[in-house]
């Protein structure tokens, strides 16, 4: 899915700011709930550079109305959960 880490002369792979900012990318994709292959296929988008920008741009649509809708589900669970609490005191 990445490229290579470059090692240096005793063999400790080499991370910079780049590679970071992807991995970063990954982890913040899959926490969202975006499935590999979703994941995959931005990457392979991005490596196309700009000429797939309204691909990812779709790709990332979807990611945040499916975040959106599961922050929705959790707000509703909040608060039932919370009117539970609230009878419990009573």
């Amino acid at each position: 899915m990445l490229p290579a880490v470059p090692r240096n002369s005793s063999r400790i792979r080499v991370y910079d700011k780049s590679f970071v900012f992807w991995l970063e990318l990954i982890r913040n994709l899959k926490i969202t709930g975006m499935q590999l292959e979703k994941i995959i296929e931005y990457i392979e988008f991005a490596k196309l550079g700009t000429r797939s920008l309204p691909a990812k741009a779709r790709l990332l649509a979807e990611v945040r109305e499916n975040t959106q809708q599961k922050r929705r589900s959790l707000q509703e669970t909040m608060k039932k959960a919370d009117d539970v609490l609230e009878n419990f005191a009573e």
